[in-house]
């Protein structure tokens, strides 16, 4: 076999570069044939141009794949690299939660009351007294709890701040 003369090679073809001519004399102005033309799939390539990538018969053929939601097309194979927001072939599935939607740079816009990389925290809020932040909805609830005992509500949580010598959820206990 001629071809096995070429080093280099990935598989052991050879040809005069951008033509389907076999090897003939010398090897020196051969070069490997890794890759196919996706023009008529028998004109040797070195590379794949761009954008091309080489199928199971190592055929160049062209990528078609739109990556969306700020993913961008992989340099080594047809496929997307997708920020960390998003998820699938294309990126299309968007990650965000709480009614947050994907951005074209690839990031969550968040409802006002949420925050964080997939809007799954709530923004800050300070509660006024009797009230409390409920973390699954971001917002200021009242909370119907009475303390007992010289104990006082919180406002991070409905819960009661009891003093040292009392207990329990509404310090009832002492």
């Amino acid at each position: 076999n001629h071809c096995s003369a070429c080093t280099g090679c990935s598989q052991p073809l050879c040809y005069t570069p951008n033509t389907n001519i076999p090897p003939s004399g010398t090897f020196l102005s051969k070069t490997c044939c890794n890759y196919y033309s996706s023009s008529d799939g028998v004109t040797c390539i070195t590379a794949c141009p761009s954008s091309s990538f080489p199928d199971a018969n190592r055929t160049c053929v062209p990528c078609t794949l739109t990556c969306q939601n700020g993913g961008t097309l992989r340099t080594d194979m047809c496929g997307c690299n997708c920020p960390a927001v998003t998820t699938g072939s294309n990126c299309s599935t968007c990650l965000c939660k709480n009614g947050g939607t994907c951005t074209a740079s690839g990031t969550c816009s968040c409802p006002t009351v949420y925050s964080g990389q997939l809007c799954d925290a709530c923004i800050t809020a300070t509660c006024s007294i009797g009230n409390y932040l409920n973390n699954s909805t971001c917002s200021c609830v009242p909370c119907t709890l009475t303390c007992q005992n010289g104990g006082t509500l919180r406002t991070d949580m409905c819960g009661c701040n009891c003093t040292a010598v009392t207990t329990g959820s509404n310090c009832s206990t002492c």
